[in-house]
């Protein structure tokens, strides 16, 4: 009886999931950038992210996603289709120099528009620095990445900052919340912070070692003159973990 007053007043929600659901208002109000003048989207933003782990300390990573507005609300229309406004291709290897801290270096293709005429390619080199966290179930992360962005014409470069949360619950399960600042630093650049991602959602531990998360997708990025560019996704991640140095071992 005193358990089932508890739940009823509020306090074992409040014991049980009070850290995670303030994470994920701070990160509703920091993803709202002027919307004046700016243009909306809204789609699915299909991911694959496979990670193979070689030993005890070094992993590689494939990371793939393709970004397919289906619709532009802020003029109530539907875009043509296929359309793929972004398709991203990262491969990656990281170092773990402790429990804490590690260290990535990785290659990334993107294109820009490549399903219409206005295909913009990119390769990029980046360099990441990741310090996490852990108390009980929670964890915390914070990313640091610079990018060396190439262009067929341009080089450009920037830095990112990236939190994110991790509540896990369940056999294998969690929920997850994210938000990355980006900086640009190239030169003549006429704004700093210029763009942002934010993230939420639910992972779903499917079998020994997959994954499916299930989640919101906000991206928004400076189109000049106060405006911005703002993308809702509905974006499904498929995870696959393999583990090279059990297999030996076995």
């Amino acid at each position: 009886m005193e358990a089932f007053k508890r739940t009823i007043n509020g306090s074992y929600w409040r014991n049980r999931f009070g850290r995670w659901w303030l994470v994920g208002v701070m990160w509703m109000l920091q993803a709202t950038p002027n919307w004046s003048q700016s243009t909306a989207v809204m789609g699915i933003f299909p991911t694959i992210d496979h990670v193979g782990k070689i030993s005890e300390k070094t992993a590689y990573e494939l990371y793939y996603f393709a970004a397919a507005p289906l619709r532009r609300f802020d003029e109530n229309q539907d875009f043509p289709t296929p359309s793929v406004l972004l398709w991203y291709a990262e491969q990656s290897i990281t170092h773990s120099f402790s429990s804490q801290w590690s260290g990535t270096l990785s290659y990334v293709y993107q294109a820009e528009g490549p399903t219409n005429g206005s295909r913009i390619q990119e390769n990029r080199l980046y360099g990441q620095i990741s310090y996490s966290h852990s108390k009980n179930r929670h964890q915390w992360k914070h990313r640091w990445r610079h990018d060396s962005r190439f262009f067929q014409d341009d080089f450009k470069h920037r830095i990112r900052y990236q939190i994110s949360y991790k509540y896990a619950w369940g056999n294998g399960h969690y929920l997850l919340f994210g938000q990355e600042f980006f900086g640009d630093l190239t030169a003549g650049a006429k704004r700093l912070y210029n763009e942002n991602w934010a993230n939420g959602g639910v992972g779903l531990k499917c079998g020994e070692r997959q994954w499916l998360e299930l989640g919101a997708l906000y991206v928004t990025w400076h189109t000049g003159n106060g405006n911005w560019f703002h993308q809702f996704y509905f974006q499904p991640t498929w995870t696959y973990v393999i583990d090279f140095e059990e297999h030996r071992s076995r």
